[in-house]
């Protein structure tokens, strides 16, 4: 079977069988490339919410926010 018959194949499966194959190949990759990503994440959050505690950050509303992420996509998209 190809990797394209494959795709294929598992794009029928139902919604939860995928993502539960998706979460197996992600952590199918190499551990140690993991371990720096989930290292250099869990310091950007440190980041930000140190960020939030001293009043650094002002918070977007979700509708303001899903309005400029629609708006990007339809601009990307056109």
């Amino acid at each position: 079977m190809s990797l394209r018959e494959m795709v294929e194949e598992v794009l029928r499966l139902p919604e939860a069988d995928r993502a539960a194959l998706a979460a197996t190949l992600i952590e199918s990759l190499d551990r140690e490339t993991q371990a720096v990503s989930s290292d250099a994440w869990d310091a950007e959050i440190r980041s930000r919410l140190d960020e939030w505690d001293r009043g650094q950050v002002t918070p977007i509303p979700w509708d303001d926010v899903r309005r400029q992420l629609r708006e990007d996509a339809s601009a990307d998209a056109g």
